[in-house]
């Protein structure tokens, strides 16, 4: 169970440093293509770390 865990924090933990990175990209220097690809990458990780956490901790989860 701990490995699963760890998973599906990786996945929240990346996808938090790559909307930092977006955000810093936008504002900072002016770059809006690679933000938005940062950024969008980001969602699809924390809807990954959410899958994860969901299928470890959910309702059908298994001890």
């Amino acid at each position: 169970m701990g490995q699963k865990n760890m998973i599906s924090w990786m996945f929240v933990s990346v996808g938090i440093i790559n909307a930092l990175t977006g955000a810093v990209m936008w504002f900072v220097i002016n770059e809006k293509i690679i933000s938005f690809i940062f950024i969008a990458s980001s969602v699809i990780f924390l809807l990954a770390g959410r899958v994860a956490w969901s299928e470890n901790h959910g309702e059908e989860a298994k001890d």
